[in-house]
């Protein structure tokens, strides 16, 4: 099920008035026990679940400080925030054009084992012209520290902006906030460095660098890795490596940046010889009494607590180790470019201070005041941000053994074009087109900086290869099954195709569903050209205005319950609650035939409707989360899961269908998989997206975060689901004079089938 967590872009509207500046920083002149003055916990007290109050004297640091935490048991409500958020918002005027930087004093308890949970500062500037500016939450390098640390964000306010907001957010973690401070330190830096295209032998270097940066990132076990700024790792690495001018070089610039974050590993202009035991003592005579390792649910991500997670382990020297976590001696060793070989050790030793050997060369310092976490229109920020997203996918990835995608040819073809990309909207399209060659239903790559999206006032889907209007919404002179030929003189074969490749589906059938979608985007008050033509062969021009996304209309349907026809009642699963099907229990439990309407996602509906349907216990699919100890997804496995459902009385008819097509995705399919699996009803319409399992996110610098399936959901019988869906065992598809005339097809059908059966009786 995709849950997508909304802290990632924490785009909040408040009405009240902005002050000039932050206020209250150091939290000194509160009452203990209140609520901090001029901050505040956004959303309604009793929904959100958390508080912040003033606390004096905590772990030991002299004055008062704000905490921040879930109120009553941990855990809270279903219905609660899943996360913590203290915020305040002021007016940027004075801040226009200069460089700032926000930095605080932060503690982390987490709710349950250590690591678990965390805390990230948060800094957005909004612009004049609706559109977000500068970006950052941290969501790369969480607070997780038990001890008091401080941690600063840098940021360019653009010559435009109207508000600032900044807060801390908390996840599964009593947070404690001290000392913050808002400083400007000189004017905002220019854009950054300018495209230009990558050498051969450029374009080289940075597959090396991008190879060896998640073999140590995620993958090599030591102290100076776990704690390492990877961005700025990168940024500091990037130019001496694409500038190398042959192997030797190449391994040198290489080597200098492992050396202060992986101290074990060896990179070099030949292949490796030797062992790959680890040193068991210090160069100070400690000895060694723990071995560490990576151990890897999925990947874990500030962005997703509930499911994935990626920790160290550490076991003792004479014990054998976690189960999925590579023993000590176990080292990859892979030619990186040609001519230059690394090898990683996976597992080191530690003493009582750390982990062995010990780096010998620091990181090289930065002024902090000078780094900006990135922006989409510099050329380096783009190349990371592509060398970053391409590894989570290169290792933690599950669905390569069926998408078959070369994933390894990925690579050369989004560094080429993320260093020749004109701006961060470039960019934004080539992260997109990155993402769509996973074919996941649930990949998306959502940017801060997109402006304010709405849509054409239309609702329109592809019928074959034919774009057809399914609602006019009051449109004057269009008209349901008018087919859309071109829009803004640009024909919609040819837009279709290049959204095509910027969309990421796993079928066909949500291929099209999206590529509608993407076609019918637009910004709020755009206006657009549309050239139709009508049943009768008629064409005409009209142009619309885009409107908000949800004011755009949708497909007519019956009331979300109601009786279709004699004895036959109908529930449209996108719209209804637990609470509805309660209310309408009588009815349902006395119908002689039940229509359901699954052709969306039933994102406020449980299992209710499967248990009534239900004569046995009922299970869902195999969630498979995967494990992995190895780089490049070798010996990935996978841990089983699932849920149940118990059938619950009253038992409702068995004459009944359900409608789907390929907007049904995740939770839907789940809910369709029980369907398929135990027989419970006849499935009438298109196939579904062949997209499920819950959704992993991250952050890139430059405001951009990804999504996609982080486990692998296979059928009941094993068999593979994605890029197969739900298929219908009555198969219907829509039409082009049925959408003329009115006429809900798939509906229609599923109604028949029905009602055919109790005419029979």
């Amino acid at each position: 099920m995709a849950h997508r967590l909304a802290a990632v872009l924490l785009l909040f509207a408040v009405s009240a008035a902005r002050a000039h500046g932050p206020a209250n920083l150091d939290f000194e002149g509160d009452a203990v026990g209140r609520a901090p003055a001029s901050w505040f916990v956004p959303g309604p007290a009793a929904s959100t679940g958390w508080s912040a109050l003033v606390r004096r004297n905590v772990a030991g640091r002299a004055g008062q400080c704000v905490s921040l935490a879930r109120r009553g048991e941990r855990g809270g409500g279903a219905a609660n925030a899943a996360f913590g958020n203290l915020m305040q918002q002021f007016d940027a005027t004075p801040f226009r054009g200069k460089r700032v930087v926000l930095s605080a004093h932060i503690r982390v308890r987490p709710d349950g084992p250590p690591g678990s949970g965390g805390a990230q500062m948060w800094f957005r500037v909004d612009r004049a012209n609706g559109e977000t500016g500068f970006f950052d939450n941290m969501n790369d390098r969480p607070a997780t520290e038990a001890a008091w640390t401080v941690h600063k964000i840098v940021a360019d306010v653009d010559d435009d902006a109207s508000g600032i907001a900044l807060g801390f957010m908390a996840f599964g973690a009593t947070v404690w906030i001290d000392d913050v401070a808002f400083e400007v330190v000189g004017d905002a830096r220019a854009a950054g460095e300018a495209p230009r295209p990558l050498t051969e032998r450029g374009l080289a270097n940075l597959i090396a660098l991008a190879r060896l940066y998640g073999y140590l990132r995620y993958f090599h076990p030591s102290d100076e890795a776990a704690a390492c700024d990877w961005v700025l790792w990168l940024r500091g690495a990037l130019a001496s490596v694409e500038n190398a001018a042959d192997a030797e070089q190449l391994a040198a610039a290489l080597s200098a940046a492992s050396l202060p974050v992986a101290p074990a590993a060896v990179v070099r202009a030949c292949p490796i010889d030797g062992g790959c035991a680890p040193p068991r003592e210090s160069d100070e005579g400690g000895h060694a009494v723990e071995s560490t390792a990576w151990f890897h649910y999925g990947v874990g991500t500030m962005a997703n607590h509930g499911v994935y997670q990626s920790k160290r382990l550490t076991w003792a020297v004479a014990a054998d180790p976690p189960e999925h976590v590579p023993p000590i001696g176990t080292c990859i060793e892979r030619e990186i470019a040609p001519g230059v070989w690394c090898r990683v050790p996976l597992a080191l030793y530690r003493d009582a201070a750390g982990t062995l050997p010990r780096a010998v060369v620091s990181m090289q310092p930065h002024d902090d005041a000078t780094i900006v976490r990135g922006s989409g229109n510099d050329r380096a920020t783009r190349l990371i941000g592509v060398i970053i997203a391409w590894n989570v996918f290169q290792h933690f990835y599950p669905y390569f053994d069926v998408v078959r995608t070369d994933w390894e040819a990925v690579l050369p073809d989004a560094l080429s074009e993320a260093a020749e990309d004109r701006d961060a909207a470039d960019f934004h399209e080539t992260l997109e087109k990155l993402v769509a060659k996973l074919e996941d239903g649930h990949g998306f790559v959502g940017f801060s900086g997109a402006g304010r999206w709405g849509a054409v006032p239309l609702a329109w889907s592809f019928v074959g290869d034919r774009l057809i209007v399914t609602n006019a919404g009051g449109e004057a002179g269009i008209a349901r099954g008018d087919e859309v030929l071109a829009i803004d003189g640009r024909s919609v074969a040819e837009l279709a195709k290049a959204a095509a490749a910027r969309v990421s589906a796993a079928t066909p059938q949500h291929r099209r569903f999206r590529i509608a979608s993407e076609l019918a985007r637009g910004e709020i008050g755009q206006r657009v050209t549309l050239r139709f033509r009508r049943p009768d062969g008629a064409e005409h021009e009209r142009e619309a205005v885009c409107a908000p996304m949800n004011t755009r209309p949708v497909e007519p349907r019956p009331e979300r319950i109601c009786e279709l026809r004699p004895g036959v009642w109908y529930v449209d699963l996108d719209r209804v609650t637990d609470d509805d099907i309660r209310a309408s229990m009588d009815n349902l439990a006395a119908a002689r035939g039940l229509v359901f309407d699954l052709r969306g996602y039933p994102g406020r509906l449980g299992t209710i409707v499967l248990a009534h349907l239900a004569d046995r216990p009922l299970r869902s699919a195999f969630w498979c989360v995967p494990f992995v100890p190895r780089p490049d997804r070798e010996q990935m496995a996978f841990a089983n899961g699932g849920w149940p459902v118990p059938p619950v009385p009253p038992r409702w008819t068995r004459n009944a269908a359900f409608v789907i097509d390929g907007r049904a995705i995740s939770y839907a399919e789940t809910y369709m998989g029980i369907v398929e699996a135990f027989q419970l009803a006849d499935i009438v319409g298109e196939a579904t997206a062949g997209t499920n399992g819950n959704v992993n996110s991250f952050t890139l610098p430059g405001g951009y975060s990804i999504g996609f399936t982080g486990m692998k959901v296979r059928k009941h019988d094993g068999s593979e689901h994605h890029g197969t869906g739900i298929v219908p065992n009555v198969p219907v598809a829509r039409t082009i004079e049925g959408i003329a005339a009115g006429r809900d097809e798939l509906l229609d059908a599923a109604a028949d089938l029905v009602a055919g059966r109790i005419r029979g009786e």
